[in-house]
């Protein structure tokens, strides 16, 4: 088994997943606790025809409460879908002009979104299921909104957690950003910092595979042909033989094969010949981790977008673009904790300062009127 083979695939996977044509997402809050979702992306011809069941880029199930509309080389948007037919302009290059389509869908309150917004069965996140809550309080001049959307924590690998090889604000740093370690570091030591923290990430990506896949040579012990170490004896130098598996990728920067690192340890060809096997274990092993479900999840990221009534007063996690709050939505982001989006704003009650004036201005004038 290739343990970095894994690794860089899940890193490869996650920079793939900030490309620019992800989707994006917009929540809208209205004053009155409405809200609503409008979601862009890019199309091809087979949904431009209605044929979703083929091509759905919102990754939701469309149904007539979504309004779909799209917009082709001028930034006007129709409302005319599906079309009876569609043929590209083969002028111009897809990508300098795709067709943009939008899906928006209106939610009497933030609890019929929560209860009816689900990402399809296609998507990735098919089985995330984001918590949802909004919070209104009125202080007479001001009301406030508090808007959060919770996404739990992904399942990765079980064996050994993350505070095994990372302080608890070492992690959060390294898959939300928080708390800010670098603060007050030049780029050189911010280099060397992030190295080490990389470096014990790698490290705990790489032993729980290490431990899984012990686990399996293990349990078919009995399958190696005079094996040069006992059972006992791989068990307890499992743990001291993953450090210098490590070292030796981490220094040389290559791949190494787990059988063939087994080999060189004890002096033998033993594990090779158990891997060469047709329909082996170990080899079983390594194409069901080749699939592992939970890598799908960060085969997606949103771009998403969130727009408060009134003036924003605070936003955990977000850029800040005029009304309009950005978000950066991954797995890598659920993977230490759940992740939570955030936003508190403000909105000025104009007609509180109107009542307000108007009980002064009486109480000024029934002042005057008791003197006389």
């Amino acid at each position: 088994m290739k343990t970095l083979k894994f690794l860089i695939l899940f890193l490869i996977v996650t920079i793939l997943s900030t490309c620019d044509d992800k989707p994006k997402y917009l929540t809208v809050i209205n004053t009155d606790g409405s809200c609503y979702k409008l979601i862009e992306a890019f199309a091809d011809s087979s949904f431009m025809v209605g044929d979703t069941a083929r091509s759905n880029p919102f990754g939701v199930e469309l149904d007539s409460t979504w309004k779909i509309s799209w917009s082709y080389i001028t930034p006007e948007y129709k409302t005319n879908w599906p079309l009876k037919s569609w043929t590209f302009d083969t002028t111009m290059a897809h990508k300098e002009a795709p067709v943009k389509v939008r899906a928006l869908k209106k939610y009497s309150s933030v609890e019929e979104m929560a209860k009816n917004f689900r990402f399809n069965k296609d998507h990735e996140w098919r089985t995330i299921q984001p918590k949802y809550k909004l919070e209104k309080k009125f202080r007479w001049f001001y009301t406030y909104y508090v808007y959060s959307e919770v996404y739990p924590k992904i399942k990765t690998f079980s064996n050994f957690p993350i505070e095994k090889y990372m302080t608890k604000e070492e992690a959060e740093f390294w898959f939300n950003g928080n708390p800010d370690l670098v603060k007050g570091m030049n780029g050189i030591e911010i280099g060397s910092e992030t190295d080490r923290i990389e470096d014990n990430f790698n490290k705990w990506f790489e032993q729980n595979i290490w431990e899984e896949e012990m686990d399996v040579l293990l349990k078919h012990y009995d399958l190696l042909k005079k094996p040069p170490v006992t059972k006992e004896k791989l068990t307890s130098d499992k743990d001291s033989l993953f450090l210098e598996f490590h070292n030796k990728q981490k220094e040389k920067n290559e791949e190494k094969d787990f059988s063939k690192f087994l080999d060189k340890q004890y002096k033998t060809n033993v594990f090779s010949e158990l891997y060469s096997r047709e329909g082996n274990p170990l080899k079983a092993y390594e194409e069901s981790l080749d699939s592992n479900k939970f890598l799908d999840y960060y085969e997606k990221s949103i771009d998403y977008n969130l727009i408060m009534p009134g003036t924003i007063i605070m936003a955990d996690n977000a850029i800040n673009h005029g009304d309009t709050l950005k978000f950066n939505l991954d797995a890598y982001r659920m993977t230490y904790k759940d992740y939570e989006i955030k936003a508190t704003s403000r909105k000025t009650n104009i007609w509180a300062f109107g009542v307000t004036g108007i009980i002064v201005l009486l109480v000024i004038g029934s002042f005057f009127v008791k003197r006389r």
